[in-house]
């Protein structure tokens, strides 16, 4: 058995380093969940001294439906990025991504393990809100569904399957 001990400090900055995300673009406020998402972020190093292997993070955070209790929530990372910032400096990156169906914030923050010291350590992320939607049924499917669950109900065995809840036909228009 071998162990490794990492140690995490503070990169020391002068007063006048400040890592900011100027800005956070989405290009979709509301996506299918089977459309990409195409996310862009303006990071800004405004300081003078240059910084290495910053860590800019995509993540997201289910902003509807779930309790509001400390750490019931956690942001959901989907990439991080290692970037050099020369002095005073722009950054611009962009991703694609898939969510998950419901409502969620997407963040783009920048040293978000605060590893570099910083004047201003309030300006490091940017959140854009996104309504990711369920899929469209055609009238194929929705037939193919009655057929499936007929009047099953919650707890019934459906072939290999447990009937969990009932299909709700407010997230699936046309089905009565």
């Amino acid at each position: 058995l071998v162990a490794y001990c990492v140690i995490v400090a503070p990169l020391v900055a002068d007063a006048d380093t400040d890592l900011s995300v100027e800005s956070l673009t989405v290009d979709k406020s509301i996506v299918n969940v089977l459309e990409p998402l195409k996310v862009s972020a303006h990071v800004r190093n405004g300081g003078n001294n240059g910084l290495k292997d910053v860590v800019v993070r995509l993540s997201f955070i289910r902003s509807v439906g779930l309790p509001a209790l400390p750490g019931a929530n956690p942001p959901k990372v989907l990439e991080d990025y290692s970037v050099n910032l020369p002095p005073n400096s722009d950054i611009h990156l962009s991703w694609t991504t898939f969510l998950p169906v419901g409502t969620h914030d997407i963040v783009v923050t920048a040293d978000p393990n605060h590893t570099i010291e910083e004047s201003n350590e309030q300006n490091n992320d940017r959140t854009h809100q996104v309504i990711v939607e369920p899929i469209p049924l055609s009238e194929e499917a929705i037939q193919h569904i009655r057929k499936a669950f007929g009047s099953k109900a919650p707890g019934d065995k459906l072939g290999p399957f447990v009937v969990l809840k009932p299909i709700r036909a407010d997230l699936y228009p046309g089905l009565p």
